[in-house]
């Protein structure tokens, strides 16, 4: 009796106090609300998926379009770039204070082929006359570091710094665990190593071509170890956290891609994102990507680690053939202020 006494009176405190007294530890995201929130902006945008995860364990928290989420893959777009620059910084650990010259325009050591000619929206470099793989600013960065193409999202430094450095495509692939099923019953990817171009092995170092492809969970995951600093986590929906694999990188590689991160919001590509009062912007990456089959047509990706009632999250946001990762910013700004 005396249980049943004390089950009653917790149950008329649910009923009377907020939930905030309930719980002290800090408010949990409202899920019903960042669903309508979803829902509103599919209606208008028409397909998209978001991904909420735990950044400390990767727990899914709150999943919009769950095939897309879960099922499906798609060039990530610039969301590679922070996982190419700690690759990179871990094999060159001078790269993070070098800097070159970015003019718009990329141009390989061997030709594109023609699979390349169809898949990509190349350009003529104005210099040599050659084609040219375009940066996202068609006036070039000028004088960029790692840091600055991180925050500004720079193609050709990334393209630049990858075509020399061997069997890059390769280790991305095997370090970051690019063809993982990710969670039980999803079929796993075919082998990202496969007879593709020598160029999409280098453009996957910034999400183009179909050498990576990746889910919005696959993403949530990786992002998570990279802001946490942590071994990649399995992610999951109910019982305990677990360890997929360790994370072979240096602490301070993290380090250098997370503080550039960190600025994305305020100098970079994330200036437009709307951060409501409650929520903590931690660091966050854009990405536009071509779509497979159609080079016309464009997804759109962010990627956010933000801090919201006492715990730490990443929240990656895709739209499906939309206007490219400012449409993703205001999607990820509309899924912040349901939160």
């Amino acid at each position: 009796m005396g249980f049943f006494r004390i089950r009653c009176l917790i149950a008329a405190a649910a009923l009377l106090l907020p939930w905030s007294a309930l719980f002290p530890s800090g408010k949990v995201p409202d899920l019903k609300a960042m669903e309508d929130a979803a829902s509103r902006f599919e209606q208008k945008s028409g397909n998209c998926a978001a991904v909420l995860v735990e950044s400390q364990n990767c727990r899914i928290t709150f999943i919009h379009n769950r095939r897309v989420s879960l099922e499906r893959r798609f060039p990530p777009g610039s969301l590679m770039k922070p996982m190419s620059a700690a690759l990179l910084a871990d094999s060159n650990p001078s790269l993070p204070s070098s800097s070159l010259e970015c003019r718009g325009h990329f141009v390989p050591e061997d030709a594109f082929s023609l699979s390349d000619e169809k898949r990509f929206n190349l350009a003529h470099d104005p210099e040599s006359g050659l084609r040219s793989f375009p940066c996202s600013v068609s006036t070039g960065h000028g004088s960029v570091t790692m840091r600055s193409a991180l925050i500004r999202s720079c193609n050709v430094f990334f393209l630049s710094a990858v075509h020399k450095t061997p069997d890059f495509f390769e280790r991305l692939v095997a370090v970051w665990k690019l063809d993982d099923p990710l969670l039980p019953g999803l079929a796993a990817q075919s082998s990202s190593i496969k007879d593709i171009s020598p160029f999409q092995k280098i453009s996957a170092s910034i999400g183009e071509g179909s050498g990576v492809l990746l889910s919005p969970l696959k993403i949530a995951q990786n992002y998570s170890a990279l802001f946490e600093g942590t071994p990649l986590m399995e992610p999951y929906e109910a019982g305990n956290p677990s360890v997929r694999s360790d994370l072979p990188l240096k602490r301070e590689s993290l380090d250098s891609v997370r503080s550039a991160l960190s600025a994305t919001a305020c100098e970079g590509t994330l200036a437009g994102l709307k951060i409501p009062a409650g929520c903590t912007f931690l660091g966050g990456k854009t990405g536009t990507s071509t779509a497979l089959g159609d080079k016309s047509i464009h997804h759109g990706w962010n990627a956010l680690w933000i801090e919201c009632g006492g715990k730490r999250y990443v929240l990656v946001t895709f739209v499906l053939k939309g206007r490219g990762a400012k449409e993703a910013c205001e999607f990820s700004s509309e899924i912040l202020e349901a939160m």
